[in-house]
């Protein structure tokens, strides 16, 4: 798997990230920007193009499978992801903003698609029923948020902790999206990966912006390592994570 850090000064970054999902090369066009640049491709095949940026451990193509045996369930830990991605960028503007201004306008205009993705989860459960929400608390996001801790609560490992899991989740869309294929789940989850994939790069970018190329990247390697342990480790169950 082959990966491109941003650099503030490029205007255009062509991520290549190649993984083996069923049938799915991926790839993505990004711009360093967070809304404008990011479009989804098929390619001659009709297969998805996507990213899978700095991941170091690819989910199994039939962890799908597993996860859409119960519909209901994996919408409710998707509404429930959305609402603490919102408020994740929210804390981060309260906290850090202060001292790094170049984090604000991206943070709120982060927050809003966040909320108005939460907003499109709750009306795909009026589809397929809504049920009583998750534990807001499960394996994946503490372990990741322990490990934020264990380095004495950094920014940087905050913002670089939160581009995996938006790379994650754009990996996981992916997988979901092509096992549902024929059904409207498919086109649901497809509308989600250009934004995760914008999301990862944003993050990445505005690490680099406040501590440096080097030291951002040598980081994120380092927890990149990390989370793949951790998403190894954790059941199959009807979750995005």
């Amino acid at each position: 798997m082959t990966s491109h850090l941003l650099g503030p000064s490029q205007v255009l970054e062509l991520y290549s990230i190649v993984c083996t999902a069923g049938s799915c090369v991926y790839h993505v066009m990004s711009d360093d920007s967070l809304n404008r640049g990011v479009r989804l491709r098929r390619d001659a095949h009709d297969r998805i193009d996507c990213p899978m940026s700095h991941l170091t451990y690819q989910t199994d193509p039939s962890w799908a499978q597993t996860a859409l045996r119960d519909i209901p369930s994996l919408l409710a830990d998707h509404k429930v992801c959305e609402e603490k991605a919102t408020l994740t960028a929210q804390s981060i503007i309260r906290k850090w903003a202060g001292k790094y201004p170049i984090l604000e306008p991206e943070m709120k205009t982060l927050a809003r698609e966040e909320n108005a993705h939460g907003i499109l989860v709750a009306r795909k459960q009026t589809e397929f029923g809504s049920i009583a929400p998750p534990p807001r608390q499960h394996p994946y996001a503490r372990a990741l948020r322990d490990v934020v801790a264990q380095g004495g609560g950094t920014l940087l490992d905050l913002l670089l902790a939160s581009s995996l899991i938006e790379a994650r989740s754009c990996e996981r869309f992916v997988l979901l999206a092509e096992a549902s294929r024929g059904s409207s789940l498919a086109g649901f989850y497809e509308d989600f990966i250009a934004a995760e994939a914008r999301h990862h790069a944003m993050f990445v970018r505005m690490a680099q912006e406040c501590f440096g190329e080097k030291a951002a990247l040598i980081r994120l390697r380092r927890l990149a390592v990390i989370e793949a342990k951790i998403v190894q480790a954790l059941p199959r169950l009807s979750r995005i994570h």
